[in-house]
C-alpha cells in the first residue's frame, strides 16, 4: 500500500519562510519515515505570523487633559462649538474659556442633549427638546426679533460672545460610577448672556 503523507503544515511552513517547498523547515521531524511538524513550533509559527501582521495603533495623549478647578460663578466666553453622540445620544458641545480670575484661560465644555434626526431631503439636522435647556438659553439670550429669522438656533450665534456661567464637579460616569481621582469640571447648561 502507498502510504500518503499530508504535507499541509511542512509546505505552509516552507512557504512562509521564503524556502523551497522540497527543504524540510525547522520544527519538522522523522517519525517512520515521515516528516511531521511539532506542536510547539508550529504554534510559535503562527504566533510570530500574527504579530508581523498585526499593527498596534499608537494611543498619545490628548490635546488637553481633564481640568478640574473650583465650583462657582465664572465669565466666560464662547469660541468654538461641535456635535458629537454619546451612548445612543447626540450632543451640542459649547467650548468656553474662562475670562476673569486666577483661572482665566482654563477651557470648559458645556453639554446640551439635541435629537438628530432626518429632514424631507434625507439630510440630518438636530432639534433641540421643546422645554430643553438649549432651547431655554437661547430663547433668554436673543431678542425675539432674532427669533424670528431662521437661523437664530445655530449656535454660531454664540461665538465670541460672554456669558455668566456655573462651574460644576462631575464625579460620577454615565453609568452612575465614581470617578475618584478622575474628577472633573464642566460648564452647567443655565448661562447667561453678558450684554457688553
Amino acid at each position: 500500500m502507498t502510504e500518503v503523507r499530508d504535507q499541509s503544515n511542512e509546505l505552509w511552513l516552507a512557504a512562509y519562510e521564503g524556502k523551497p517547498t522540497a527543504q524540510v523547515a525547522p520544527g519538522i521531524q522523522e517519525t517512520d519515515g515521515q516528516q511531521t511538524q511539532s506542536k510547539g513550533a508550529h504554534r510559535e509559527a503562527k504566533k510570530d505570523r500574527f504579530q508581523q501582521k498585526k499593527q498596534v495603533p499608537k494611543i498619545v495623549a490628548p490635546d488637553e487633559m481633564s481640568i478640574l478647578i473650583p465650583e462657582g460663578g465664572y465669565a466666560a466666553r464662547c469660541d468654538d462649538f461641535t456635535f458629537a453622540d454619546f451612548w445612543s445620544s447626540s450632543k451640542l458641545v459649547l467650548e468656553f474659556e474662562i475670562s476673569e480670575g486666577r483661572y482665566s484661560g482654563t477651557r470648559l465644555e458645556c453639554y446640551y442633549n439635541l435629537s438628530r434626526k432626518k429632514n424631507e431631503a434625507g439630510e440630518f439636522e438636530y432639534v433641540p427638546s421643546k422645554r430643553g435647556a438649549y432651547l431655554r438659553m437661547m430663547r433668554q439670550a436673543f431678542i425675539v426679533a432674532e427669533q424670528s429669522s431662521g437661523d437664530w438656533l445655530s449656535p454660531e450665534n454664540l461665538l465670541g460672545k460672554s456669558f455668566r456661567v456655573e462651574v460644576v464637579t462631575v464625579n460620577k460616569n454615565h453609568a452612575r460610577e465614581e470617578l475618584g481621582s478622575n474628577q472633573y469640571s464642566k460648564i452647567k447648561t443655565n448661562i447667561e448672556l453678558l450684554h457688553e
